[in-house]
């Protein structure tokens, strides 16, 4: 089978290193960007759009988070729909779905969750911790959903060996909201704790209208198809390995303080006192149900690269601290606030604020030694 992956940046990698290459040839990587255009990949060309329709492929397989602005371009130069694969739309609709049947396999084999966004996600090692461990963060959730599945599990009876939680939080936690954020098209991936989103009545409107937009009937009709491909060009299991960063720092080495100093000022910048409000009482419901459960709550705030922290608001930062400080009176939770810490260095992430798994085992073995 020959595919094209649409896009050369990192995204485009991580498929690259999970394409099944017993099945699959890749035969070119198609790039919008001109100054890529005539360049190779490990010594496959990268070419135009323009020349996608003299080429002979199986599929276009949409190695990019932008995949929807690139699926109706691709449309719109004549390429047939059912040659287009859009695997990041596809990847995270199932995100959640994998994880819940997963972890419902073995339910009781486990007594540690792990929630929260992408820093609990890449930077905590599961095989490290002194827990059975099981992760459900995932890049960009917030704390409305880290409750709900958590609330999920509860209803299904599926807490009962869980004797730890550990909750995730950025400093800027308590002013995000998914689904009022640019990635809100992420949403689509709770589908499967559906009835537990209707609780909040307002948040369960603008789910439904984005799910229309996002992964309306006609996706869904694609999806048991886009499985069966998937699972023909990727390797085994590989929702799981397409995370892998071992040598990222490598690649990533000369990314620009610049970048970072943009990054923390972007993380800065947010002003909202009724999501604050909102997740303040959110925060307080998660913690209330794991008292109820019986089960231990840990927050972690994981440490962040030097440059990013010297820019990140002192505001937001004091804010956060001094709220945490305060719920502990009224709430039992232990606190490991790693944010500036020296546990790490430079070495330590794959790209401009997440961990590489070097980090992540030495943040792991700190904590392993505080809970």
């Amino acid at each position: 089978m020959n595919i094209i992956i649409f896009g050369s940046g990192s995204s485009a990698e991580k498929i690259r290193r999970v394409i099944n290459k017993h099945k699959v040839k890749i035969i070119a990587y198609a790039d919008n960007n001109k100054d890529k255009v005539g360049s190779r990949i490990k010594d496959i060309p990268v070419i135009s759009p323009s020349e996608l329709k003299s080429k002979e492929y199986d599929y276009i397989l949409i190695g990019s988070i932008y995949f929807e602005e690139i699926r109706e371009q691709l449309l719109k130069i004549g390429i047939p729909e059912e040659k287009i694969l859009e695997y990041y739309k596809y990847h995270n609709f199932i995100s959640l779905q994998t994880k819940l049947e997963k972890y419902s396999e073995d339910f009781s084999e486990y007594n540690c969750l792990i929630t929260g966004m992408s820093y609990a996600k890449y930077g905590l090692d599961l095989k490290e911790l002194n827990r059975k461990a099981f992760n459900f963060a995932l890049n960009s959730q917030d704390l409305f959903h880290d409750y709900s599945i958590v609330k999920y599990l509860s209803n299904r009876n599926q807490l009962a060996s869980i004797k730890t939680i550990i909750v995730g939080l950025a400093n800027y936690s308590l002013e995000f909201e998914l689904i009022k954020s640019r990635e809100k098209h992420l949403v689509t991936r709770y589908h499967p704790i559906e009835e537990k989103l209707k609780d909040d009545k307002d948040y369960y409107k603008t789910y439904k209208d984005l799910r229309t937009v996002f992964a309306d009937d006609k996706f869904m009709n694609k999806v048991p198809h886009l499985q069966t491909l998937l699972d023909t060009i990727l390797i085994d299991n590989y929702i799981e390995h397409i995370d892998s960063f071992e040598d990222q720092y490598k690649k990533d080495n000369n990314i620009a303080q610049l970048e970072r100093k943009r990054l923390a000022l972007r993380h800065s910048n947010k002003n909202y006192p009724k999501t604050v409000e909102k997740n303040a009482q959110i925060l307080e419901q998660y913690l209330n149900l794991l008292k109820e459960e019986e089960i231990k709550p840990i927050i972690v705030i994981l440490p962040q690269h030097k440059d990013y922290t010297t820019y990140f608001s002192k505001t937001i930062r004091e804010n956060i601290t001094d709220y945490l400080k305060q719920l502990n009176k009224d709430h039992s939770f232990d606190l490991i606030d790693l944010f500036d810490s020296d546990v790490v260095s430079d070495r330590d992430f794959f790209d401009v604020h997440h961990l590489n798994q070097s980090g992540a085992y030495k943040v792991t073995q700190l904590i392993n030694k505080l809970i």
